[in-house]
């Protein structure tokens, strides 16, 4: 599927919607003329009108026949629905990979995922540090009735998964940004 049958089946959608929409107004007119209503707007409607309806009867018969004719009509809307979407996605899909998108983006991945490694490897040097200086003091001083344990993410505060593991990084995204000064 191409743009050129895209546009031709929205087109004929729109032809139907409005064949059908003129069709229950032409409807109405002829059942306000049965009925003695009189109110006629239009006078170029097809030819399934034309002196086809003398009775309610037969306006009903007519009414149902547009009804099913609105059901062929959804059938068809919801099939092109889908066929749109699929057009849309596969092209967008297409056209990324065209201008080299996803290798762009697996490379930004890999920087992102080798920076978090470092700072998961930064979190390690600070708790070394931590322990350097608790054993620098003990070795002079005992420090049992102290408070010793630094978390390294009270140093370094962000991108630590929480207690399943998982991060919540659309949140931690604006903190960092203001915690550089970025925003």
């Amino acid at each position: 599927m191409d743009i050129r049958e895209v546009l031709s089946i929205l087109e004929n959608l729109d032809d139907k919607k409005d064949k059908i929409a003129k069709a229950r107004t032409k409807l109405e007119e002829k059942r306000k003329t049965i009925t003695g209503e009189k109110k006629v707007s239009f006078d170029n409607i097809d030819s399934f009108f034309e002196n086809n309806a003398t009775s309610l009867e037969q306006i009903t018969k007519m009414s149902e026949s547009i009804d099913l004719l609105e059901k062929e009509y959804d059938t068809y809307f919801w099939e092109a629905k889908a066929a749109i979407f699929e057009y849309i996605f596969k092209e967008t899909k297409r056209r990324a990979e065209e201008k080299k998108i996803y290798k762009r983006y697996q490379k930004k991945l890999r920087i992102i995922l080798d920076a978090y490694d470092e700072i998961q490897s930064l979190k390690k040097d600070v708790e070394e540090i931590h322990k350097g200086v608790v054993r620098e003091i003990t070795q002079k001083h005992s420090l049992a009735v102290y408070r010793t344990e630094v978390n390294p993410t009270s140093i370094l505060p962000f991108l630590n998964p929480d207690i399943s593991g998982h991060m919540n990084f659309s949140k931690e995204y604006h903190e960092i940004k203001e915690y550089l000064g970025k925003e």
